[in-house]
């Protein structure tokens, strides 16, 4: 086991976070309920989209929280700032604002085929908060991490 590893309790928010970023209704229906059961061939032409777009999200999370991990002061916190949260903040906004979560085209299709479009907008929410608040949350993680050294 890393010693990374060891340091996250299951009882920390990262932890949580990581494990179970949502709440077991929003996890289903993004799992199972929301599922658009389309023929075979389809191609989702999102997928490139969301693909490049989370894993710049990724590094550029990984950066900032390396960054304020590495030069964390016990006595003011997170003073020092992250070269990297100006762009991790526009990744999370890009994110939302463009939804680049959704595949339009399997929601249309899952919606046409009886899916529910409230039960679409709540899971929609946890995500977009979920993106919303991941500055904010990193500064909790690298905080929780801290305290463990």
């Amino acid at each position: 086991m890393s010693i990374l590893r060891s340091k996250i309790l299951p009882t920390t928010r990262i932890h949580q976070a990581y494990y179970e970023p949502f709440n077991p209704t929003v996890k289903c229906n993004i799992q199972t309920v929301m599922v658009a059961q389309i023929a075979d061939g389809y191609f989702d032409a999102n997928a490139g989209t969301y693909g490049v777009s989370i894993e710049v999200l990724r590094r550029l999370a990984k950066s900032h929280m390396m960054h304020l991990y590495e030069n964390y002061n016990p006595n003011s916190g997170f003073k020092i700032g992250s070269p990297h949260s100006n762009g991790l903040s526009t990744a999370c906004c890009l994110m939302n604002q463009m939804q680049i979560y959704v595949d339009c085209y399997a929601l249309n299709y899952w919606l046409q085929q009886g899916g529910n479009m409230t039960t679409f907008q709540s899971s929609r929410l946890a995500v977009y908060q979920m993106f919303s608040n991941l500055i904010d949350k990193i500064d909790t993680w690298v905080d929780e991490l801290k305290r463990s050294d």
